[in-house]
């Protein structure tokens, strides 16, 4: 099984790319890795065929029969959730983050699990497919990320599958550090602006220091066609595979719409798709397996 992230930012193409490479590929297995938008699971309408509720840490509460009044809580919050009239938790600072509850001597305070939302594994046209979730407006925890590799990776192992895509999130650096964890290849989506070049720069420095092979493909290039030059020079230099670029075209949205991958039309535009993703199921079939 040989693992493929695909990391880009809001309305870059990277899950317009990932529907793709699912579309190609035979049979995958899934990961939406971007819990709070999930792009690709929406783009599926997946049937759930298994989930478990996702829990967040909730909320802190005093227990005002067995407080001493030693104010230990107030100075152990970093985010200043409590107020030392009381004491008393406020509820719109407080992260659930535990610290107060686990040190405070007289065992006073308590956290208030909540579940935010359900992570699943569904059934797709495509394959099956691991995601979360969330209710509207919750944060997602720290873990989720993992807990959906984790999901899609053992499904991958069972069913034998050739390849694991993940479709996630460059934005957030933890949450990108997860995403490419033991990963074969890393599919880094950029389009052409004025901060492309450092996005790239940082992204590749990631994929360095975790030793996890990377590759481009510029989106919209043809958009700032002289950023996508330095783009591609960048490329080269950093030893980043270059697997092509993908012009500004209203298919894609279209596609993502219609929950379709961009090759499933008989337009120009899908023979320029599907080259690139032929460049990067090869590159991460050349890779040495490590799962």
């Amino acid at each position: 099984m040989r693992e493929i992230i695909v990391l880009g930012g809001s309305g870059s193409g990277k899950t317009s790319l990932s529907l793709c490479m699912a579309h190609l590929a035979s049979d995958p297995v899934l990961c939406d890795l971007n819990p709070e938008i999930p792009d690709l699971s929406r783009s599926l309408s997946p049937a759930i065929l298994e989930s478990e509720p996702v829990l967040s840490g909730g909320t802190a509460s005093i227990i005002t029969d067995q407080c001493i009044h030693c104010l230990s809580c107030v100075r152990l919050c970093r985010q200043g959730a409590v107020i030392p009239q009381g004491p008393q938790i406020d509820p719109d600072r407080c992260e659930g983050c535990g610290v107060c509850a686990n040190l405070c001597p007289a065992m006073a305070i308590e956290l208030t699990v909540q579940e935010i939302g359900k992570c699943c594994l569904s059934r797709t046209r495509f394959g099956s497919l691991a995601h979360a979730e969330l209710v509207p407006g919750s944060i997602c925890p720290d873990n989720l990320v993992s807990v959906l590799k984790g999901k899609g990776r053992a499904c991958a192992t069972s069913s034998d599958a050739a390849f694991l895509i993940g479709d996630g999130s460059s934005k957030n650096g933890s949450a990108a550090v997860s995403a490419i964890s033991g990963a074969h290849l890393a599919v880094l989506v950029i389009s052409p602006s004025s901060a492309a070049l450092q996005d790239f720069e940082r992204l590749t420095r990631l994929c360095s220091h975790f030793r996890i092979s990377s590759a481009l493909v510029i989106s919209q290039w043809d958009l700032q066609p002289d950023i996508t030059a330095r783009l591609e020079k960048l490329a080269a230099e950093k030893k980043c595979l270059y697997a092509g670029r993908l012009p500004f075209s209203p298919i894609f949205t279209k596609a993502t719409q219609e929950g379709k991958a961009v090759t499933e039309f008989a337009v120009p535009e899908a023979e320029d798709v599907q080259n690139t993703v032929c460049k990067l199921l090869a590159a991460a079939q050349e890779q040495c397996p490590h799962h």
